[in-house]
């Protein structure tokens, strides 16, 4: 199977689907527990940090009252000399709003940002202030001398770190996600592989194989219990064909002697009459005779199909009994204007029962005499390895390939052959003298350009 269509069948099992559904869930749940986690931490940093900042300012209050800047000032650079922080910021602004305190580019910066503070009033919840390096999160107050007091914090490498703890989260769980994906991939395809099994178990089935069946395997699952059953299913359904062919041939087998009587007396009778009576006593005789012959051909292919006939495997001439077929057949074949022509290397054995030989190649012979009136015909025998090939190719209307196993079945008529005489078991008999043998049918002849027509070969075991 070429490797798109692998994949598009994995994708296509059941079992991935679900896997893939699963997946999914726990996707979109990791996804939206990465942003609520997000957004809880930066919560929770921001809470904390207002916290540092309102602790800071409860100290400059308790020590200065913050009454006056210089003394606020004084306090400012003797934290700065004993508990320096990179990520904290303070500004201190006079009266005049000479800054004395922080970086005076960055409060540039944050300067704009800063709601408006009157002489009588200074606004001071949390101020969120932004540049292009820094997050601030601080807060302003007003000194009593006029001045201002702004402590904050940079959160922005706080952020940075603390955002990498759900995207590794993240990141882990994806992994997680992926190799589960990949895992329900593996049960996928394993699954695949138990299904396509099952299907080419019936698919030999349908196609006439009477013993392919289920592997089962060592495993007690679900798989093995459905190969179980269907396994039991074809056994059932072979003990009911069989029953239906061991009673056909048993109805064949007594009403020979009911149609042989049947047929004296109707022909006892047709002496004794005259005119039309006579004729259509005659035309009965015939029917008559066309069941017995029906009848005798469904006992023959009972016997052959049971192996209950007489059959000894010798070692053959292939080239031989065709010949010999060709012979018995040229009379009929001069009939029907066709040429016959025997195809086989010199010294081509087999191993095979000669009777049964013979009658198969004489089903395939009359066949083609029937199909292709007029036109060559080939009696032919190939080696194809350790076996050979021996059967008729002719040059009529042929069989199509999807109408093959259909014409292999009892009684099974094609529609082109609705208008010749026949009874439907010419085929199945060739068949059922090959699985006796142990061989098969071939329809196609090795190391030749394809023909117009059918070629039917028998696949028998090779004689040294």
């Amino acid at each position: 199977m070429p490797l798109g269509n692998t994949v598009r069948a994995l994708l296509g099992t059941s079992s991935f689907r679900q896997t893939g559904l699963i997946v999914l869930a726990f996707l979109l749940v990791a996804l939206a527990s990465v942003l609520l986690s997000r957004y809880l931490i930066e919560h929770l940093l921001r809470a904390h940090v207002t916290e540092i900042i309102l602790s800071d300012i409860k100290t400059k209050v308790q020590t200065t009252n913050l009454e006056r800047v210089d003394k606020v000032l004084q306090l400012l650079r003797h934290r700065e000399h004993f508990d320096p922080r990179k990520e904290r910021e303070s500004f201190l602004v006079d009266a005049s709003g000479l800054l004395l305190v922080g970086d005076e580019q960055l409060y540039s910066a944050l300067k704009p940002q800063l709601p408006p503070c009157s002489a009588s009033d200074c606004p001071s919840p949390p101020l969120s202030l932004h540049t292009n390096t820094a997050d601030l999160l601080g807060m302003r107050v007003r000194l009593q001398d006029g001045g201002q007091y702004i402590s904050a914090y940079d959160i922005r490498p706080m952020l940075d770190k603390v955002r990498m703890i759900p995207l590794a989260a993240g990141s882990a769980l994806f992994a997680v996600l992926l190799a589960a994906l990949l895992i329900g991939l593996r049960f996928s395809s394993l699954t695949l592989r138990r299904v396509d099994a099952i299907n080419r178990a019936l698919a030999r089935y349908s196609g006439g194989c009477r013993d392919a069946r289920v592997p089962t395997g060592p495993q007690h699952d679900e798989f093995a219990r459905l190969g179980s059953e269907v396994n039991h299913a074809l056994d059932r359904i072979d003990r009911l064909v069989e029953e239906v062919r061991s009673t056909s041939g048993h109805i064949a087998h007594e009403l020979r002697t009911p149609l042989t009587r049947l047929q004296t007396r109707l022909v006892s009778l047709a002496d004794q009459t005259t005119g039309g009576v006579h004729d259509e006593l005659l035309s009965a005789v015939e029917e008559v005779g066309r069941i017995y012959q029906l009848s005798r051909a469904i006992l023959r292919l009972g016997e052959i199909e049971t192996g209950r006939c007489q059959h000894h495997a010798t070692a053959l001439d292939a080239g031989r009994l065709l010949q010999e077929v060709a012979d018995y057949y040229q009379p009929l074949a001069e009939q029907q204007q066709c040429v016959l022509r025997v195809d086989a290397p010199a010294s081509c054995l087999l191993y095979g029962d000669q009777a049964l030989l013979f009658q198969a190649l004489s089903n395939l012979l009359d066949n083609a005499l029937k199909y292709a009136p007029g036109q060559p015909i080939e009696l032919v025998a190939r080696r194809d390895g350790g076996n050979t090939l021996i059967g008729v190719r002719d040059h009529g209307p042929g069989i199509a390939p999807t109408e093959r196993a259909v014409a292999l079945q009892r009684f099974r008529r094609l529609n082109n052959a609705h208008d010749r005489p026949g009874d439907g078991l010419g085929l199945p008999l060739v068949k059922a003298v090959a699985e006796l043998h142990r061989g098969g049918l071939v329809f196609t002849l090795p190391d030749s350009e394809p023909v117009a027509g059918l070629t039917v070969l028998l696949r028998l075991r090779g004689a040294a």
